[in-house]
């Protein structure tokens, strides 16, 4: 019998289903902490702006709370977290010159589609001045 299971009671239940039972039932702001192990990067970037959540992770508790799922717990938090920095890094002026001229929620939607490599370089691209387009020589102009 390994020595890693408590006895709960008429029967023994090995760690790791304790501390699954615990993330299922345990919540935060209406979801459970096995719910935030599924969370997408969008979905956590979303959730992460949430003061309460936020607290709760930055109290340090919860690789003390579980000690087998904390280090993913927190690193989804941390997922979410460069998610939303990149995100929010998105500059105003790419939904005003959208080249397709779509509407903000669409633009906002392909936007989340974007990879955080992708949402980097649009946000490096961003930053650098624009190109000036020189004619080129011999060039008749209509």
């Amino acid at each position: 019998m390994p020595t890693s299971c408590f006895k709960s009671r008429t029967k023994l239940v090995p760690a790791p289903e304790r501390e699954v039972a615990e993330l299922r039932s345990e919540e935060i702001w209406g979801i459970s902490f096995f719910k935030i192990l599924k969370k997408t990067s969008n979905e956590m970037a979303v959730l992460v702006k949430n003061e309460r959540v936020a607290a709760v992770f930055k109290s340090g508790d919860i690789e003390k709370r579980f000690p087998m799922f904390g280090g993913m717990l927190i690193a989804q938090y941390f997922k979410g977290v460069n998610r939303a920095k990149l995100l929010d890094e998105v500059p105003l002026t790419f939904y005003e010159t959208n080249v397709l001229c779509l509407p903000y929620v669409c633009v906002e939607r392909v936007i989340h589609y974007l990879s955080d490599g992708d949402l980097k370089k649009l946000n490096d691209a961003s930053k650098r001045p624009p190109c000036k387009i020189m004619p080129l020589k011999g060039d008749v102009s209509l």
